[in-house]
């Protein structure tokens, strides 16, 4: 059999289980290993470049105990090469420099092939052998080449065997003798001490005993080869075999090295490092040493563990175990077994992280989260990266601190004008958040949306309205020199993500529709490319029925271009086509747009000319329809002149609805052009503001009553007309002062002496505000609507199962509606089914309902 003589790869073994006849056994192995182990061939030519080593040079590597825990094999048995070389392989060799004993070794009466040359010289070897037991260092130099020539001589004459036989037996009388001390101490607080001076000792005079055994320890060009450390090992292995407890001692004084170090940085490294090798060496480093050093070490942690943890902060506390974890990893790595650093990590990380895991957490986690240290929470992040329960409670700890602060952001009605700023930043700095912090980890990006989708609908409505509002806002300046075309579409892909949180989204729909209204009838949308991208998403995101009105409304300005330009080619030829009016109608689809209460005002008598111009024309080519005219979103373009100059009134009169023309002065628009001594002026204002403007091209003055008799405009919207005019850009002036209410009787002149810096001069449009009658109106709408949502997913529910409890209704129409309704609504429209006999209770089971086909 061939067997690796290579200490760091001999058998383990457990000392508890050691039995003697093992050594037999294992020496037996060993006589017989060489005749097969083709590694210790000789090839002459190897040796010829290699320079001996001198004797002094040996001699100095083992003054002062310098011996190696582990030897070096490779360099070993070079030196062994370069030995053999000098004793045997050059036979030129100068004879005068080889001691006088030596050369009575060598002489020719004493034949290599003499059996009894053995024991003629084994007193030579026997006591060379002794003498490094009793002294523990290299014999001199004449006896030192005598012994290893004496031995070579043996090898050589195929005797190695019988040679290593009466070498074990002085071993087996002197290697105890080495270590009577340690396992006689009863000292607990000495015996690592003595441990250590015993196992050095013990090195030391094996590490001279392999020197000069080499030509039976490496490649000497002999047959076989009879390892000597191995045999040494075997009888330290059974001196041992019962010394349990005395290892478990010295384990004990090794640990308390260890917990010096880890408290004073202080270390006998060379004393720890051999220590641990006499562990290893004695094959009980992960049976004895192994678990006292666990134990231990969880003691000493759970003991730093609960002091540190009450003296810092959580930052503080986390950068502790991170600095001890890199220590107790450099320790392991530099003095400790390989195998020991994961078992080291396990109860360092158990003592000082996951037994205060969720106390962790809530030590001030949510701080960090406040005061944006994104540093120290990816540190605590990583801390708990192999504790469960850790994750989780940082977890709940992040989804709490969100709803904390989304919970503050929306209930604070003070802020709602920057409400959907706010909470796009927010959403933002999250992202980072859990992307640089938590690795991006599914769990907590999960906990981010749970969280938002809280705290965003503890408020209903207010969130859908206000984002419907933030998104009419950009769409009005969409894609400009500061915004590009993929910001502009990273910033509706935001929103969208925010619009996904909201429960009530038949809300956002509602207040979308509205305001998209008004940006396509007063060409208010900065791009039709952004509106339509905006539209895809929506669509994406709930389905083409959530969009379908949507789209409906682009249809209809679409369809409306082609009809004007039909019309003005009707008209082309007749006295209406000769007048310097420009005039357009959006014909629009009633079901798709919102609905607008319809004012009655005072239409100039040329531009009702046209009014019925178009109706005539329109009814004609499509029977049976029939035209309402909505006048709040009319603009029109107006010619005025001042003392100061002529002004041109830009505005655009007639809108239509649902094949219904109903004229909507309340959202109108216009563009004036003034001419004054300073130069050209613009002025923008509302189509009201504009109908009473063109009063005063008659005269210079009217009551309040007269205007409002004139115009026809409802009283209050006049009254917020009157008062823009003589505002901050007075173009009429009043009588009474400012703040003083507007009565009947009281005139309004026109201002001739107004004068401006600026060129495009903007006068405040009061009634393109939302007004709360509209924003009730809006509201009640959307009531409304679900209802019929709730009526129609109730009817289809019932035809598609038949029959179903109430429980199980419930639960289905909570699933698929997009807004939160409460259960007494539901019960509500079930009732209201069953009188308008959609559906029917069972007669046995009241809780079970069936369809009424």
């Amino acid at each position: 059999m061939a067997m690796e003589v290579d200490e760091d790869t001999s058998p383990m073994l457990d000392l508890s289980t050691f039995d003697m006849s093992m050594v037999d056994q294992d020496f037996q192995d060993l006589m017989e290993a060489g005749e097969s182990n083709s590694e210790f061939n000789f090839d002459a030519n190897d040796s010829e470049d290699i320079q001996e080593p001198s004797l002094d040079v040996i001699k100095k590597d083992l003054e002062g105990n310098n011996v190696p825990v582990e030897e070096d094999w490779e360099n070993c048995k070079r030196e062994v090469k370069a030995k053999s070389q000098r004793l045997y392989t050059n036979e030129k060799q100068d004879k005068n420099n080889i001691p006088a004993e030596y050369s009575k070794l060598v002489s020719p009466s004493i034949p290599f092939t003499d059996k009894n040359f053995l024991d003629i010289n084994w007193n030579t070897i026997k006591d060379g052998v002794v003498s490094v037991f009793m002294h523990g260092h290299i014999p001199d130099d004449p006896d030192y080449y005598l012994i290893t020539r004496t031995i070579t001589k043996v090898a050589r004459d195929n005797r190695s065997e019988e040679l290593m036989k009466r070498i074990r037996s002085i071993m087996n009388e002197y290697i105890p003798k080495i270590f009577e001390e340690v396992i006689s101490c009863e000292k607990t607080e000495e015996i690592s001490d003595i441990a250590y001076k015993n196992w050095t000792d013990y090195k030391l005079k094996m590490s001279i005993l392999d020197r000069i055994f080499y030509p039976v320890n490496g490649r000497c060009g002999l047959r076989v080869m009879f390892p000597l450390r191995p045999i040494s090992t075997l009888i330290v292995l059974h001196l041992f075999t019962d010394k349990i407890e005395l290892m478990r001692k010295v384990a004990s004084g090794l640990l308390h090295l260890l917990n010096k170090h880890r408290l004073t940085g202080e270390i006998d490294a060379e004393k720890l490092k051999f220590l641990v090798g006499m562990f290893n060496e004695l094959r009980c480093y992960e049976s004895v040493f192994e678990p006292i050093l666990e134990r231990e070490t969880e003691k000493f942690y759970q003991i730093e563990a609960e002091k540190q943890y009450n003296k810092l902060d959580l930052a503080g506390y986390v950068d502790y175990c991170n600095q001890r974890i890199d220590e107790e990893g450099a320790r392991a790595d530099n003095l400790l077994s390989p195998s020991s650093k994961g078992k080291l990590f396990r109860v360092l990380r158990k003592s000082m992280v996951e037994d205060y895991a969720t106390s962790i957490v809530n030590k001030g986690a949510d701080v960090l989260f406040e005061a944006g240290k994104t540093s120290d929470v990816k540190k605590l992040y990583q801390l708990l990266d192999n504790s469960k329960e850790g994750h989780n409670s940082l977890k709940t700890c992040f989804a709490n601190y969100v709803k904390k602060v989304g919970k503050i952001m929306i209930s604070d009605d003070s802020k709602d004008k920057t409400m959907v700023d706010d909470l796009l930043k927010f959403k933002a700095d999250l992202d980072v958040l859990i992307k640089d912090c938590f690795n991006s980890n599914d769990k907590f990006i999960q906990a981010e949306k749970d969280a938002f989708s809280y705290f965003i609908n503890t408020r209903p409505n207010k969130p859908a309205e206000l984002i419907a509002k933030y998104m009419d806002a950009k769409m009005k300046s969409a894609i400009n020199k500061n915004v590009s075309e993929k910001e502009f579409d990273d910033l509706m892909d935001r929103v969208i993500v925010l619009f996904r949180f909201i429960q009530g989204k038949d809300v956002f729909e509602a207040f979308y529709k509205r305001d998209l209204a008004k940006r396509l009838l007063l060409g208010k949308s900065a791009s039709v490319d952004a509106e339509k991208a905006m539209l895809l998403k929506l669509r994406c995101e709930c389905g083409a029925q959530f969009t379908s009105k949507l789209e409906g409304m682009f249809r209809d300005i679409e369809v409306s271009r082609d009809i004007n330009y039909s019309f003005k080619s009707h008209i082309e030829k007749s006295d209406l086509g000769k007048s310097p009016v420009e005039f357009s109608v959006h014909v629009l689809t009633l079901s798709f747009w919102p609905n607008y209460t319809p004012m009655e005002v005072h239409i100039p008598g040329q531009l009702c000319e046209f009014q019925q111009a178009f109706n005539n024309y329109y009814v004609d080519r499509n029977k049976g329809r029939k035209l309402t005219w909505q006048y709040s979103l009319a603009n029109a373009i107006i010619i005025a002149h001042f003392k100061n100059g002529k002004k041109e009134l830009d505005v655009s009169l007639f809108q239509s609805l649902g094949r219904k023309l109903t004229w909507q002065y309340s959202l109108a628009n216009a563009i004036i052009i003034a001419h004054f001594k300073n130069g050209k002026k613009e002025l923008d204002v509302s189509l009201f503001q504009s109908l009473v403007l063109l009063m005063f091209n008659d005269k210079d003055s009217f009551t309040f009553a007269e205007i409002h008799d004139f115009t026809k405009i409802e009283e209050k919207e006049l009254i917020r007309t009157m008062l823009s005019l003589v505002g901050k850009t007075p173009i009429l002036k009043r009588e009474k002062s400012e703040k003083q209410k507007i009565t009947p009787d009281e005139r309004f002149e026109f201002n001739n002496d107004f004068t401006e810096k600026g060129y495009k001069i903007k006068i405040s449009q009061v009634q393109m505000k939302e007004s709360e009658k509209e924003k009730q109106q809006t509201e009640d709408e959307i009531q409304q609507d679900r209802i019929y949502v709730i009526d129609a997913n109730i009817v289809r529910l019932m035809k598609q199962n038949q029959t179903m409890n109430h429980n199980n209704l419930i639960t289905e129409l909570i699933s698929q509606l997009r807004f939160k309704a409460k259960p007494q609504d539901f019960k509500k429209r079930i009732e209201s089914l069953i009188e308008r006999e959609y559906m029917a209770r069972d007669e046995s089971n009241p809780q079970v309902y069936k369809y009424v086909a």
